[in-house]
């Protein structure tokens, strides 16, 4: 019997929610659930309550090999409040948009990216920004981050703003959009 490789194990059944990567489903098992198997599936952490999962650390997990992938969060991790990507090597931030609960993100002293991702942060495949509409705390520490008009609408909420918490400290900031 063959194991589901990383990649088939993301992308899910048709019609179901995406799963969470095999990087996203160790962390879980190591700070949450150490019940778990130490590479466990999909299957198996579904069996835990991941609705009590508030807090997660994916600090300096992923590689420019192996890319963290953030895809499943908002569907298997509802009730997320705060999320800590520090040094972490992940795909795309989209993967969050419209999180319902999502109120602390820690992206400081990302890995080395050129500037144009950076640039990109908060858009979507589509070039769109996305929606972090109870993001009160933002952390960008060191990113190479220079565009602070982008981040006028990643948090709000029915029109208003939330973001009362934002880090900007070691970069080099532009007033450009």
């Amino acid at each position: 019997v063959s194991l589901p490789s990383q990649s088939e194990e993301v992308r899910g059944a048709a019609g179901a929610p995406p799963q969470l990567g095999l990087k996203l489903r160790q962390r879980l098992k190591r700070d949450k659930f150490p019940d778990l198997p130490d590479n466990p599936t999909m299957l198996q952490v579904q069996r835990e309550n991941l609705d009590d999962v508030d807090e997660l650390d994916l600090t300096d997990l992923g590689d420019s090999d192996n890319l963290l992938t953030l895809e499943g969060i908002v569907d298997h991790l509802p009730n997320l409040k705060r999320l800590d990507l520090r040094r972490a090597r992940f795909d795309h931030l989209h993967h969050l948009d419209n999180h319902p609960k999502l109120e602390a993100l820690n992206l400081s002293e990302l890995p080395n990216r050129p500037q144009a991702v950076i640039d990109a942060l908060f858009k979507d495949e589509r070039g769109k920004f996305i929606k972090l509409p109870k993001l009160k705390n933002l952390n960008l520490k060191k990113t190479k981050f220079k565009r602070i008009g982008q981040l006028a609408d990643v948090s709000l909420d029915a029109g208003q703003r939330l973001l009362e918490k934002l880090n900007l400290s070691g970069n080099d900031l532009e007033d450009k959009h």
